[in-house]
C-alpha cells in the first residue's frame, strides 16, 4: 500500500506544492522507503529478482525527476514505470517473505 500512496502523492499535492524541491524530497523518501523494506526482504530470501525489479524502478523514478518539464512524456513514463517497479518488488518481496517465514515454522514443528 505505501508504494502506492507514495507514487500518488506527487500527483495528489502538484497544486498545493510546486517545484523540483518537493519532487527530490519525495523522491528521497520512496527510495529511502524501498530500501528499507526490500533489502531486508532480500537478506531472508536471496532473490536477486527483488533487487533487481526495485533498483530498475529507483533509476526510473530518478530518470522521471531530471527529465524535466520540456521532456514532459518522458517525466511521465519513467515516473509511472518506476512506480511499477517498485509495487511489484515490493509485492514480489513480500510473497517471498512469507513463504520464508511458512517454510521456516513448517521445518520448526
Amino acid at each position: 500500500m505505501a508504494p502506492l500512496v507514495l507514487g500518488l502523492l506527487p500527483a495528489a499535492t502538484a497544486e498545493l506544492f510546486e517545484g523540483e524541491n518537493l519532487h527530490g524530497l519525495l523522491l528521497t523518501f520512496a527510495l529511502a522507503f524501498a530500501a528499507m523494506a526490500l533489502l531486508p526482504g532480500y537478506r531472508r530470501h536471496k532473490s536477486k529478482g527483488v533487487i533487481v525489479l526495485g533498483a530498475l524502478g529507483a533509476v526510473a523514478l530518478v530518470l522521471g525527476m531530471f527529465a524535466g518539464e520540456e521532456h514532459a512524456a518522458l517525466e511521465t513514463g519513467a515516473t509511472l514505470a518506476g512506480g511499477a517497479c517498485l509495487t511489484l518488488a515490493h509485492a514480489r518481496n513480500h510473497t517471498l517473505c512469507r513463504a520464508c517465514c511458512a517454510d521456516t515454522a513448517a521445518t520448526r514443528t
